[in-house]
């Protein structure tokens, strides 16, 4: 049982991009609406920097898509294509 879980786990890999903070808003949309979508589409966990423990002055940029491979990077293009075209 816990090397099936280990395997399962070591398909998974964590890809950190680069989304400007302002961005992120509407990305995540009200009550992170839309990025629940994007994560319920590709089964990937996404994090977004949390800009309130986050020093006003300074302000993250890295957003974090943890997944399968090929789920990742669809969850990388639907942020991408979201950035371009809100």
């Amino acid at each position: 049982m816990l090397l099936e879980r280990l395997e399962i786990q070591s398909n998974r890999v964590v890809m950190k991009m680069e989304v400007t903070h302002m961005e992120h808003p509407s990305l995540i949309g009200k009550g992170g609406k839309l990025i629940k979508k994007v994560m319920e589409a590709t089964g990937c966990h996404i994090h977004f920097p949390d800009a309130n423990k986050i020093n006003k002055l300074e302000k993250k940029n890295q957003v974090s898509i943890y997944g399968d491979p090929t789920n990742v990077e669809r969850a990388r293009v639907m942020i991408r294509v979201s950035t371009f075209f809100p």
